[in-house]
Protein backbone atom coordinates (compact mmCIF):
# COMPACT_ATOMS: atom_id res chain seq x y z
CA UNK A 1 0.00 0.00 0.00
CA UNK A 2 2.70 2.49 -0.96
CA UNK A 3 0.14 5.01 -2.31
CA UNK A 4 -2.21 4.99 0.69
CA UNK A 5 -0.67 7.96 2.51
CA UNK A 6 -0.71 10.08 -0.66
CA UNK A 7 -4.39 9.17 -1.21
CA UNK A 8 -5.15 10.20 2.39
CA UNK A 9 -3.45 13.56 1.81
CA UNK A 10 -5.61 14.08 -1.29
CA UNK A 11 -8.71 13.16 0.71
CA UNK A 12 -7.78 15.73 3.37
CA UNK A 13 -7.43 18.31 0.58
CA UNK A 14 -10.95 17.38 -0.63
CA UNK A 15 -9.61 15.86 -3.86
CA UNK A 16 -11.43 12.71 -4.99
CA UNK A 17 -9.32 9.70 -5.88
CA UNK A 18 -10.90 7.14 -8.18
CA UNK A 19 -8.31 4.39 -7.91
CA UNK A 20 -4.64 3.73 -7.43
CA UNK A 21 -2.28 0.98 -8.47
CA UNK A 22 1.21 -0.02 -7.35
CA UNK A 23 1.69 -3.74 -7.85
CA UNK A 24 4.10 -6.10 -9.60
CA UNK A 25 2.36 -5.58 -12.95
CA UNK A 26 2.95 -1.84 -12.60
CA UNK A 27 6.63 -2.38 -11.80
CA UNK A 28 6.93 -4.27 -15.08
CA UNK A 29 5.10 -1.55 -17.03
CA UNK A 30 7.24 1.14 -15.37
CA UNK A 31 4.47 3.30 -13.85
CA UNK A 32 2.44 3.36 -10.64
CA UNK A 33 -0.41 5.86 -10.37
CA UNK A 34 -3.25 7.52 -8.51
CA UNK A 35 -6.28 8.39 -10.67
CA UNK A 36 -8.07 11.54 -9.54
CA UNK A 37 -11.52 12.85 -10.49
CA UNK A 38 -10.78 15.82 -12.74
CA UNK A 39 -14.23 17.43 -12.38
CA UNK A 40 -13.89 17.50 -8.59
CA UNK A 41 -10.84 19.77 -8.78
CA UNK A 42 -10.80 23.52 -8.28
CA UNK A 43 -9.73 25.52 -11.37
CA UNK A 44 -6.17 25.97 -10.06
CA UNK A 45 -5.88 22.27 -9.23
CA UNK A 46 -7.27 21.39 -12.68
CA UNK A 47 -4.51 23.47 -14.23
CA UNK A 48 -1.92 21.65 -12.13
CA UNK A 49 -3.42 18.25 -12.97
CA UNK A 50 -3.16 18.99 -16.70
CA UNK A 51 0.62 19.16 -16.21
CA UNK A 52 0.64 15.57 -14.90
CA UNK A 53 -1.07 13.90 -17.84
CA UNK A 54 -3.92 13.66 -20.28
CA UNK A 55 -7.50 13.85 -19.13
CA UNK A 56 -9.37 10.69 -20.06
CA UNK A 57 -12.74 9.11 -19.32
CA UNK A 58 -12.46 6.48 -16.58
CA UNK A 59 -15.03 3.78 -17.09
CA UNK A 60 -17.12 2.55 -14.20
CA UNK A 61 -20.70 2.72 -13.01
CA UNK A 62 -20.50 6.45 -13.79
CA UNK A 63 -17.85 7.39 -16.39
CA UNK A 64 -15.74 10.29 -15.04
CA UNK A 65 -13.06 12.57 -16.48
CA UNK A 66 -9.84 11.58 -14.72
CA UNK A 67 -6.13 12.21 -14.75
CA UNK A 68 -3.42 9.89 -13.51
CA UNK A 69 -0.69 11.08 -11.17
CA UNK A 70 2.07 8.77 -12.42
CA UNK A 71 5.37 7.83 -10.86
CA UNK A 72 8.04 6.11 -12.91
CA UNK A 73 9.34 2.91 -11.32
CA UNK A 74 11.49 -0.11 -12.12
CA UNK A 75 12.26 -3.48 -10.56
CA UNK A 76 14.66 -1.83 -8.09
CA UNK A 77 12.29 0.91 -6.87
CA UNK A 78 11.55 0.53 -3.17
CA UNK A 79 8.22 1.05 -1.43
CA UNK A 80 9.81 3.93 0.45
CA UNK A 81 10.81 5.63 -2.81
CA UNK A 82 7.27 5.25 -4.18
CA UNK A 83 5.75 6.68 -0.96
CA UNK A 84 8.12 9.66 -1.03
CA UNK A 85 7.53 10.42 -4.72
CA UNK A 86 3.74 10.14 -4.33
CA UNK A 87 3.71 12.52 -1.37
CA UNK A 88 5.85 15.03 -3.27
CA UNK A 89 3.29 14.96 -6.11
CA UNK A 90 0.19 15.40 -3.97
CA UNK A 91 1.68 18.16 -1.82
CA UNK A 92 1.65 20.33 -4.98
CA UNK A 93 -2.16 20.41 -4.95
CA UNK A 94 -3.99 23.15 -3.04
CA UNK A 95 -6.60 22.59 -0.36
CA UNK A 96 -10.10 22.87 -1.88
Amino acid sequence: MPLLEACQILYDKKIKTLMSSANKKDLISGKVYIAIDFDSLSPSNQELARNFGKIYIMHGSIPRPAVNLEISVNQNTTIGQIKKAAKQLVFKFEQQ
